[in-house]
């Protein structure tokens, strides 16, 4: 028997189309939700991420900064560790100090370049050494001798005769000046003695270097003393192309820093030449 189909009254037919278009209403708003929830968790987490860089990004920057800092502090640490050195340790006896300079080198193992305020020096090192030892040697020979260190053993030097009579002749003024030598007999003397740390080994060389300059000028009360002293000087300073380490350096300059002229040396050529910042902008045209 063929089973009838119920019709729907109005009331159950609206009520289940209802019923069906609200729970297509209901699915598509649980969808709508999941892509609203979906899209704020996306969110959420690149605004995470993006803080996370942020983060990161400032400590790294921090830490350069604090790296930068450290690194300027040094420098400065080591400038005015620097500067405490240079001062002078015998304020009474300069009139003209040099200016505080802070050590960049050496170039070409001749010259010294130092740091200043306003700018930079070149150092001739032989030329301050040679006024370093200039008037340590005059203010030694004024005050009585020349500090002398007796050799170990003596050095036999040979000279001409005339040579050797005039070396006796001024035995008096080049026992001041530092040497003590005995006859060893012939045309020999016996050397026993030499200036104090004195490294230039060509004593033959020296002393007759003197003789000359006392043969050339009698009067041995003024000019004479002078050219004596500093051609010992000249001898014995610290030569273009001898390498200098920190230490040999700041001695040097140090001890410049002492003399009441360390502007030049005893021949009168300068010690140093000044290099002006300005001037230096001005050639790469900075300034103009």
């Amino acid at each position: 028997m063929k089973k009838q189909k119920k019709e729907l009254s109005f009331e159950q037919f609206y009520y289940k189309s209802t019923t069906k278009e609200n729970n297509s209403i209901f699915y598509e708003n649980i969808d709508n939700n999941y892509n609203v929830a979906y899209f704020e968790e996306n969110s959420l987490l690149n605004n995470l991420n993006r803080q996370s860089e942020i983060e990161q990004t400032k400590i790294h920057l921090d830490a350069k900064n604090i790296l930068k800092k450290q690194n300027i502090d040094q420098e400065n640490k080591q400038k005015i560790n620097y500067t405490d050195t240079c001062l002078l340790e015998e304020t009474n006896v300069i009139p003209n100090n040099l200016p505080i300079m802070t050590i960049v080198g050496q170039i070409h193992f001749t010259y010294i370049i130092t740091e200043t305020s306003d700018g930079f020096y070149l150092i001739d090192q032989h030329a301050a050494h040679e006024r370093i030892l200039y008037e340590k040697y005059l203010n030694e020979f004024t005050n009585g001798k020349i500090l002398k260190q007796i050799l170990l053993t003596p050095i036999i030097l040979e000279f001409s005769l005339s040579t050797k009579e005039k070396l006796f002749q001024h035995k008096e003024l080049l026992y001041k000046l530092g040497f003590e030598f005995e006859d060893f007999g012939g045309n020999s003397i016996s050397l026993r003695a030499v200036p104090n740390n004195y490294t230039y080994k060509n004593y033959k060389q020296l002393l007759e270097e003197i003789l000359q300059n006392i043969e050339n000028d009698l009067d041995i009360k003024s000019n004479s003393i002078d050219k004596l002293i500093y051609t010992m000087a000249c001898k014995n300073a610290i030569k273009a192309g001898d390498k200098l380490n920190f230490k040999e350096i700041e001695n040097l300059i140090k001890e410049l820093d002492k003399c009441k002229n360390p502007y030049t040396c005893p021949h009168g050529r300068p010690t140093m030449i000044k290099f002006d910042y300005i001037d230096i902008e001005k050639k790469f045209k900075r300034i103009m």
